[in-house]
C-alpha cells in the first residue's frame, strides 16, 4: 500500500469506467444523520430466525473502528462522524449470546439507511482503512478512499442482487482479491460476479440432522424466493447454523463438489 499518493489519478480513471466518481469535499466537517432506521429482526416478519439480543454496531474511518453495543429493543441510532472521506457503518445482529450472521451495513454519506447487501460493501471499507492506515499518512488514505466510487460499488452489488438469474451472495466473491485490487488501483466490476458456485437442497445437504432449522449466514438467503436451495462457493467457507441444538456446521465445498462438515458445540 505505500504507491497510494503515486496511483491515485490511475485508480481513479480505472473505476470511471464503471461511473463516474462523485466529488467529496476535502475540508474537515461533520457529517451528521439522527434517527437512523436499524435492519428489522426479524426479516419479514419471520419467526425462523434466532431473537437478536442486540445490535453490534461498528462504525470504521481512518482513524480506526468504534463498536457500540445496542439494545435489540432500540428502533434507530444518531451517527455524527466527523470525517471529509466516506465512512463504514456496519450492524451485526447478537443472537443466542454470538455473532454468527453477516452484517448489515452502509457507506455514508452515500447511503443513510442500513441494507444486508450494504454490509458487504462496508466492510470492505472497514478493512481498506484498517489494511490501508498501517503504511500510510491519514490524509493519503482518505484522498484514496475518497476518490474510490463507493457508492457505485454499492449499488452494482444491490443491482446483481436484484437481477441475478440465482441467488446472489456478495459473501461468497473473494473480498481479499477485491480488496488488494482496490489497494492496487486496478479494481473492475467484474470482481463482483460470484464465481465457481454450486447449488444444493439443504433437506439432502444436512440429512443427517432433519430436526435441525437450517440457516445461511448471508440474512438474505434464508428468505430467497428464487432459489429454495443454498448457493455454496467451491472457493470458501461456507458457514450455516443449526438453530434449534444451538450448533455451527461449516461446511467446505471441495472443488470436485464434496464436502466436509465439522460441527462445533457453541458455549451458549
Amino acid at each position: 500500500m505505500q504507491k497510494i499518493k503515486k496511483i491515485q489519478h490511475a485508480f481513479f480513471t480505472l473505476f470511471s469506467t464503471i461511473a463516474i466518481a462523485g466529488n467529496i469535499s476535502c475540508t474537515q466537517q461533520i457529517f451528521s444523520i439522527k434517527e437512523i432506521s436499524l435492519p428489522q429482526w426479524p426479516p419479514e416478519d419471520s419467526s425462523e430466525l434466532p431473537k437478536a439480543e442486540a445490535w453490534n454496531i461498528t462504525v470504521t474511518t481512518a482513524d480506526g473502528s468504534e463498536d457500540y453495543k445496542i439494545s435489540a429493543e432500540k428502533k434507530t441510532i444518531t451517527l455524527e462522524v466527523n470525517s471529509s472521506a466516506p465512512v463504514s457503518v456496519t450492524a451485526r445482529p447478537i443472537t443466542s449470546g454470538f455473532q454468527f450472521f453477516e452484517p448489515a451495513g452502509m457507506i455514508f454519506p452515500f447511503e443513510n439507511e442500513f441494507s444486508w447487501e450494504g454490509g458487504f460493501s462496508a466492510d470492505c471499507l472497514k478493512k481498506f482503512y484498517l489494511s490501508s492506515t498501517l503504511n500510510n499518512s491519514k490524509n493519503a488514505v482518505e484522498n484514496y478512499a475518497s476518490r474510490f466510487n463507493w457508492q457505485k460499488f454499492s449499488q452494482t452489488i444491490k443491482e446483481k442482487s436484484e437481477n441475478s438469474a440465482v441467488f446472489y451472495n456478495p459473501w461468497l466473491l473473494d473480498q481479499q482479491n477485491i480488496l488488494l485490487s482496490i489497494e492496487n488501483g486496478n479494481f473492475s466490476a467484474t470482481k463482483l460476479s460470484v464465481k465457481k458456485i454450486c447449488s444444493f437442497n439443504a433437506t439432502e445437504l444436512f440429512a443427517e440432522f432433519p430436526q435441525n432449522k437450517i440457516l445461511s449466514d448471508y440474512v438474505p438467503q434464508n428468505f430467497s424466493e428464487k432459489n429454495k436451495t443454498f448457493i455454496l462457493s467451491k472457493q470458501k467457507i461456507n458457514k450455516f447454523l443449526f438453530y434449534e441444538n444451538s450448533k455451527i456446521i461449516t461446511v467446505e465445498a471441495e472443488s470436485n463438489s464434496s464436502f466436509s462438515l465439522a460441527i462445533n458445540s457453541l458455549p451458549i
